[in-house]
C-alpha cells in the first residue's frame, strides 16, 4: 500500500520545475501536466512491483485493482556476450539475493537491515550511476575503492542463503557462483564491461562494428535454437 500511496502523492503533486515550463509553447505540447511524474510509467526505480494490466488500464489501476503480480528487477546490466541479454549465473546470483533478502524481513534493526546485500546493491547501484569521470578514471578513486569493498562484504554476507540453495545437491552451484561473482570484485579485469573494453580492442573494429559482430553471432545462435525447437516439435 506504501508503494501505491507513493506513486499516486508523485502524480498528484505539482512539481515547481515543471511548472515554470508550461504546458504549451508556441502550439506545440511540451508535457502532459506539471506534476511530480505525469505518468506512473515515469517511476524509474531499480525494483517495481507489477501486475499485467487489461486494456486500456494504467499499471497502477491495475495493482490497485488485483495487487502485486510479479517484482521487476531494472538494475542489471545487459550482458552482450549471451544471447538472450543475461547470464545464468547473474540470475542464480539474484535468487541468493532475495532467499537472503527474504530472510531478513523481520529483522527490524538498524543494523540488521545494513547487513541485507539487497539493499547495499540497491545503494551501491545508485552510487556507481552518480560516480564523475575523475573518480571513473582513477583521479579519485578512493570513493571506487569504498564501493568495491561495500559490494565485496555485502557478497560475502550471502554464503548463508547460497548453501541453503545448494542443499545436499551442489549441482546447482549456488556457492560456486558467489564465488565467480567475489572474485570479480577482487579482481575488475574479469567483469563483463572489462572483457568488452579488452575484446574491443583485441578486435580493431570501431564500437559500432563490435556491436553488430556481436550481434550478427546472437541472431544465428537465437535462429539456430529457434529451428531445433520448431524440428523437435515436428518429430
Amino acid at each position: 500500500q506504501s508503494y501505491i500511496s507513493g506513486i499516486e502523492k508523485a502524480l498528484n503533486t505539482e512539481s515547481e520545475r515543471f511548472r515554470k515550463k508550461g504546458i504549451i509553447r508556441n502550439g506545440e505540447l511540451l508535457q502532459l501536466n506539471t506534476k511530480v511524474m505525469q505518468s506512473d510509467k515515469e517511476f524509474y526505480a531499480p525494483l517495481r512491483i507489477k501486475q499485467a494490466a487489461g486494456k486500456d488500464e494504467s499499471q497502477l489501476r491495475s495493482l490497485i485493482r488485483k495487487g502485486a503480480g510479479y517484482l521487476e528487477l531494472r538494475f542489471m546490466d545487459i550482458d552482450p556476450y549471451f544471447a538472450t541479454g543475461v547470464n545464468p549465473d547473474t540470475l542464480r546470483l539474484f535468487k541468493i539475493l532475495f532467499l537472503d533478502s527474504l530472510m531478513r524481513v523481520n529483522e527490524s534493526t538498524a543494523k540488521n537491515r545494513d547487513n541485507d546485500a539487497l539493499v547495499n546493491c540497491l545503494t551501491l547501484t545508485d552510487e556507481i550511476a552518480s560516480l564523475s569521470v575523475d573518480e571513473i578514471t582513477g583521479h579519485r578513486a578512493n570513493r571506487i575503492s569504498r564501493i568495491l569493498d561495500k559490494a565485496e562484504s555485502s557478497l560475502e554476507s550471502l554464503h548463508t542463503a547460497a548453501v541453503l540453495l545448494d542443499g545436499d545437491d551442489s549441482g546447482n552451484g549456488y556457492v560456486s557462483v558467489l564465488s565467480k561473482y567475489i572474485n570479480q570484485i577482487r579482481n575488475p579485469d574479469e567483469l563483463v564491461s572489462s572483457r568488452l573494453v579488452s575484446d574491443l580492442k583485441t578486435s580493431g573494429l570501431s564500437w559500432d562494428a563490435f556491436g553488430r559482430n556481436i550481434a550478427r553471432k546472437h541472431a544465428v545462435t537465437i535462429r539456430n535454437a529457434y529451428n531445433n525447437n520448431t524440428n523437435r516439435k515436428a518429430v
